[in-house]
């Protein structure tokens, strides 16, 4: 079928819109994901051409960019992923910030989860939070979720979620902060809804990482799986705007498989293989 072939120059295209918009570069070898995942888009629209689409894409008045870039982004992740940055947050960071604002009146941690996709990696920021401040009563707890995809963010606020989000979870977090939803049909078995009145409230936020975020004084920020997607240029504007946000001996946690080591950046790499820098 027409409507499943994209040319080279429309695919070419379509990377750049995408390159500007969110500072991805799609890979060639993304050709055929993204013509998966646009296809029941043409064909909700009735369009015959990738050509006709991109017609579309580049009227302001249409809206389509926001629906074309929710497509192409993946969102794939689940609770307490990696966990062992969990633990050095659990074991490091949050003592560090009690220690360093033991002498405040009124403390406050603020975090933000920066491209939180369906929103595991902020309520997991949530329940640690919860978890070693509840013997703290007095610290307010500020957490921030961001995301360019408008559509996850919508599904994050629902809070709820299928057994394959919940593999990173000891039976003590499934029993303290989520309920197994009942009496629903028999497809959706396994799901579960996070009790977010047992957590400090998260914020979510439609933002591009390529635009300055408005909440400053950041103590930490999740930025994970994130820095795969772009190139140098766009690597080094992100990092040095999200750096912006960290208070000095703030902390930056990206994938335990990513690295800054190739831009400049004023952060300071805390342990070897362990994706966190601290601000100095």
């Amino acid at each position: 079928m027409h409507l499943l072939t994209i040319s080279d120059k429309e695919f070419h295209a379509l990377q750049e819109i995408m390159y500007r918009v969110s500072g991805v570069r799609l890979l060639p070898t993304k050709k055929a994901l993204m013509v998966a995942r646009l296809r029941k888009r043409l064909k909700e629209l009735g369009l015959g051409s990738f050509e006709e689409y991109l017609e579309l894409i580049r009227q302001p008045a249409s809206g389509e960019l926001e629906l074309f870039v929710n497509a192409i982004t993946t969102n794939e992740t689940f609770f307490y992923r990696h966990p062992e940055q969990f633990y050095f947050l659990m074991n490091k960071i949050f003592p560090y910030c009690l220690e360093r604002k033991k002498n405040d009146a009124s403390p406050e941690l603020r975090v933000w989860s920066a491209a939180c996709a369906t929103g595991e990696e902020p309520y997991s920021l949530a329940i640690a939070c919860q978890e070693f401040f509840k013997m703290h009563p007095k610290w307010n707890i500020i957490i921030y979720a961001t995301d360019i995809n408008s559509a996850v963010l919508d599904f994050a606020k629902e809070a709820v979620y299928a057994e394959r989000s919940m593999v990173g979870l000891s039976p003590y977090l499934r029993g303290e902060y989520f309920e197994r939803l009942a009496e629903e049909p028999d497809y959706k078995r396994g799901r579960f809804r996070l009790r977010k009145e047992k957590i400090p409230p998260v914020t979510f936020l439609h933002h591009n990482l390529l635009n300055p975020f408005p909440y400053l004084g950041m103590d930490i920020i999740f930025l994970r799986n994130v820095m795969i997607y772009y190139d140098k240029p766009a690597k080094q504007k992100v990092t040095s705007l999200v750096e912006k946000n960290l208070v000095p001996g703030g902390f930056l946690l990206i994938s335990m498989t990513e690295t800054l080591q190739d831009i400049h950046t004023n952060l300071r790499y805390i342990q070897s293989g362990s994706g966190v820098y601290q601000k100095g």
